[in-house]
């Protein structure tokens, strides 16, 4: 009797031990956990009752702009800019002023607070409370689940009125917490715009020891042109620059031409530029300088070039210990961000950077010619790649600035990525707009391959993701610069035999290689069936 209970738990021994690998299999995928890092305005900050301070709601935009259309309205009658100011200014104190810090950086308001901030994964805060966070970049974390699951993905919502030393105390807490609830080492962790300020910090700081991959996207670590700009009270309104955004950003057809053949942006923008002349002075002085001067994290945008200036603009009333803050900042992390970053590298750290390239960024200062992504600027999101101003190429005879047997140079002559900081390191999307991302669609997949990737990628690791790609918003395909949507069989040009590659391959009758497969997708629905087919037909008889 005894035997056969020792027979039976000997069995059942080793039937557990057989299945434990395929446990642990199902169990674990491998994968680091993620931590994604916002930026600034993707999570919403509100007051003590609740009530949004930014960004606004509609409830709350609609109310502003009732309040001060009148006046707007007066304006473009009686040209009395002084009455329009004393309506302009009171209203948009009201809404800005919480958000005011200190002469020495600490937040004037206690009382504002992040709405949402959550510290589990988000399988355990759930995928619909985070989901409704307001951020921007949500379906990046949708898709960030769906490629290593809800238990190894967390968010951090940074308040950006806070030093950003400060802030890499917070996600150094945030490592150490994920760490011990997931049981790994190390973390992925993946910087969004403002957020590459953060991360940068938080690696100047705590070192590498406790991250496998640091993936900047959009990312605002090397500065922002255009706030240094607006620091060092540079305001130069940009009629051509205006005319490209309304171009970008109207999507009605025929109602951005029909501005450009009124002349209605001619005729404005001299009016606005009277207004900035004319009032520039009490704008800055009872408005920007007071809200925002003494905001440590923005003081991040301010890039080397024009640092010094900038102080001098905006911080007349500054006390020292507020220069002390934005003065470690700048020149222990930014300053240093090539060095961060090639450090990480060394260390082991599988680092990435993204950059968009080929938008319009807002036209009111004399860099808004820059090609950016509408927020940021594309020379600070890939840490100084050299960029044709837009509508622009680096010229026909242009030779990479760093010589190499590598070629660094985009075919739409645009981008010279031979001067960023890790060129081999640094992959370029054209026309897809800041945080531009799209669960519907598969631009997210070259993050999420950067975010998981089990050794160093470079530009040449997979010829799906070379160095230079397009998304095209309208069929939502990201694909190669050099490829043409629907050109299957890779000829340079999307005609008829592409389509009847593209049918034969939805009924099983082809098989494409990885790139064609890719460009077959012509409604970017991550499937290629006969309606790719009949969209790639009706593209090459000019129908829509």
């Amino acid at each position: 009797m005894r035997k056969k209970i020792l027979c039976v738990i000997m069995s059942a021994v080793l039937l557990c031990a057989l299945m434990l690998p395929a446990f642990a299999e199902e169990a674990d995928n491998g994968y680091n956990p993620v931590l994604i890092v916002n930026g600034i305005s993707e999570f919403t900050l509100v007051d003590g009752n609740e009530n949004n301070v930014f960004p606004l709601d509609s409830s709350q935009t609609t109310e502003l702009v009732t309040k001060v259309a009148p006046s707007v309205a007066k304006y473009l009658v009686d040209k009395d800019s002084d009455a329009l100011m004393d309506t302009l200014i009171p209203a948009f104190y009201d809404w800005l002023s919480p958000l005011t810090c200190n002469p020495d950086g600490s937040v004037a308001d206690d009382g504002v607070h992040l709405k949402y901030q959550f510290k589990e994964s988000v399988d355990v805060e759930g995928i619909e409370n985070v989901n409704c966070a307001d951020a921007m970049d949500k379906d990046l974390l949708l898709a960030t689940v769906d490629a290593v699951g809800a238990d190894k993905v967390y968010v951090y919502g940074l308040d950006w009125r806070l030093d950003p030393m400060v802030i890499a105390d917070e996600i150094n807490e945030y490592v150490q917490h994920i760490k011990e609830q997931t049981g790994y080492s190390k973390v992925s962790i993946a910087a969004i715009s403002m957020g590459g300020v953060m991360v940068s910090a938080y690696l100047a700081k705590y070192g590498y020891a406790d991250v496998s991959h640091v993936t900047m996207i959009s990312s605002a670590f090397t500065g922002v042109d255009m706030v240094g700009q607006l620091f060092c009270k540079k305001v130069v309104l940009d009629e051509a620059g205006a005319q490209r955004l309304v171009n970008q950003l109207i999507s009605i057809k025929g109602v951005s031409k029909v501005l450009e053949m009124t002349g209605l942006l001619k005729r404005l923008v001299p009016l606005l530029g009277t207004l900035v002349d004319e009032q520039i002075d009490r704008v800055y002085d009872e408005v920007l300088i007071p809200i925002f001067a003494y905001n440590p994290s923005l003081w991040s945008f301010v890039d080397d070039e024009v640092y010094d200036e900038a102080k001098a603009t905006m911080l007349a009333g500054a006390e020292d210990s507020f220069i002390d803050i934005i003065d470690n900042y700048h020149y222990n992390v930014q300053a240093k961000a090539a060095d961060i970053l090639k450090g990480a590298k060394a260390a082991g750290v599988k680092v990435a950077i993204v950059s968009n390239y080929n938008l319009q960024i807002a036209p009111i200062t004399e860099r808004s010619s820059y090609s950016a992504d509408t927020v940021i600027e594309t020379r600070h999101t890939s840490g100084f790649a050299t960029v044709a101003n837009l509508g622009e190429t680096l010229g026909d005879g242009y030779k990479q600035a760093v010589p190499s047997s590598k070629n660094y140079l985009s075919s739409d002559g645009v981008i010279d990525a031979s001067t960023c900081y890790l060129p081999d390191n640094t992959w370029f999307i054209k026309d897809m707009y800041h945080v531009g991302f799209d669960i519907e669609s598969n631009n997210n997949d070259i993050y999420t391959w950067l975010m998981t990737a089990d050794k160093q990628m470079d530009i040449n690791s997979n010829p799906v993701y070379p160095q230079f790609n397009i998304y095209e918003e309208d069929i939502k395909l990201l694909h190669p610069l050099d490829m043409l949507a629907g050109d299957v069989n890779h000829d340079g040009k999307v005609d008829l035999v592409d389509a009847r590659l593209v049918l034969r391959t939805a009924n099983g009758l082809e098989t494409l290689d990885t790139l064609g497969a890719l460009v077959a997708d012509f409604n970017g629905d991550k499937s290629i069936t006969e309606d790719d087919s009949l969209l790639i037909m009706k593209a090459v008889a000019g129908v829509e």
